[in-house]
């Protein structure tokens, strides 16, 4: 035990020694992810304005039952972020149109309901900008094509309504197709009363800025590791084998190098915590779906996602074992955070990534690394979440101390 210790004590002087080296790495890395969330965030935000497509409404002023459909249709949650409509001079909505600050125009003819009403073709008119390409101008053709429909359906309740009163020989029949066509009228462009959209978000399902945090803290551990390659990388050989002279074989000498990497690596990370919770402590507004609130509610959040830095590091350290050059480290270190990240969600999220993707990402350490991360961020914590992270530290601990068994062995 007491060579182990002084093994331990050696391992964590030189990754302590390097320390000012992965400050400036971490001090990099911490920058470039801020970049990241802030730049996710903002496009984030501009997509939803940019994907609204601008549609104009040419119609007179007079003109009954315009301003209250556009206002219904304008705060359906279905069109929300998808079409913005506004009432609108026709000379001016061409105008519009040709100059490309509108997408379409419909442009409802004069004495339009009572068009509808007496049964007579007055159509409806929707232009497209030439300019108009892929999902635009299908939405908007989905949009005329339901207009139409609504319009045949409307004339086909009012012939019936006529071909109802000239058989029977009912009187006041005008008065009587006037009130119910209005009625009509009134209870289908009321028909969203009929009908309730709610929106279920997905289990475990983060959004906006927490998603980018989660996702930033899991990254920022990972791609911490590409500024370790001097003291990660593998051991000489002559080394190795004088530590097994001292009774300290190859699996001890992986768990003592792992030990004392989590030691540094908790450092770093409980150092950047604070950092981040005197940040989020003060800042307005507080993180959406986060339940710490202070200080030191959010270092205590932070003390809770710390056994995240126990895979990370197994991780890295397996990394490092398997490959011999430092450049080719790196490279295939950051290559593999890409892939992972992606095929876990730390990128994008699981909800619009493929299903075989989702599938497969909950058996992958950085999925489950981001899951317990947000749990601790949103106060979904669970055991199971925790003991995945312990069962993958120890599989990819035990992956890496065979590998150098093996490699003594065969004298590689």
């Amino acid at each position: 035990m007491k060579q182990i210790g002084m093994y331990f004590r050696l391992e964590c002087k030189k990754f302590f020694g390097a320390l000012p080296g992965i400050l400036l790495g971490t001090l990099l890395i911490g920058i470039l992810l801020t970049g990241f969330i802030f730049v996710c965030q903002k496009n984030g935000q501009a997509a939803k304005e940019s994907h609204t497509l601008q549609i104009g409404v040419a119609a007179r002023k007079e003109e009954p039952y315009v301003d209250w459909m556009i206002s219904a249709i304008e705060h359906m949650e279905s069109l929300e972020f998808t079409c913005h409509f506004s009432k609108i001079p026709t000379e001016l909505a061409i105008e519009k149109l040709s100059s490309g600050e509108l997408d379409a125009v419909f442009i409802i003819p004069e004495n339009y309901v009572n068009s509808l009403i007496q049964g007579s073709k007055n159509p409806l008119i929707i232009r497209l900008g030439t300019g108009d390409s892929t999902i635009t101008g299908f939405l908007i053709r989905q949009i005329g094509d339901a207009a139409s429909r609504f319009m045949i359906n409307t004339q086909a309740g009012i012939y019936t309504l006529k071909d109802f009163y000239r058989k029977e020989g009912l009187p006041d029949a005008e008065a009587a197709e006037l009130d119910i066509n209005l009625k009509y009228l009134d209870t289908i462009l009321k028909r969203s009363e009929l009908l309730a959209v709610e929106e279920i978000r997905l289990e475990n399902e983060l959004s906006g800025i927490t998603y980018y945090l989660t996702s930033g803290i899991v990254l920022f551990l990972l791609f911490l590791g590409l500024t370790c390659p001097g003291i990660l990388g593998r051991e000489k050989r002559s080394l190795q084998e004088k530590l097994q002279l001292i009774h300290i074989g190859s699996g001890t000498q992986i768990l003592v190098r792992y030990f004392a990497l989590v030691t540094v690596f908790a450092a770093i990370f409980l150092g950047a915590a604070l950092l981040l919770s005197a940040g989020l402590a003060f800042s307005e507004p507080s993180l959406p779906g986060a339940t710490a609130d202070g200080l030191i509610s959010w270092m205590m959040c932070f003390l809770r996602i710390l056994p995240i830095v126990f895979p990370a590091c197994a991780l890295l350290q397996l990394v490092y074992e398997t490959t011999t050059n430092k450049i080719t480290s790196v490279l295939f270190l950051f290559l593999l955070i890409l892939i992972l990240g992606y095929l876990s969600g730390c990128f994008y999220p699981m909800s619009v990534l493929p299903r075989k993707i989702s599938r497969i990402a909950p058996f992958l350490p950085l999925r489950v690394m981001f899951e317990y991360t947000g749990g601790c961020l949103v106060g979904t914590w669970s055991w199971k979440w925790f003991f995945s992270l312990v069962a993958y530290s120890a599989g990819l601990l035990g992956i890496t101390a065979a590998f150098r068994k093996i490699s003594l062995w065969r004298n590689v």
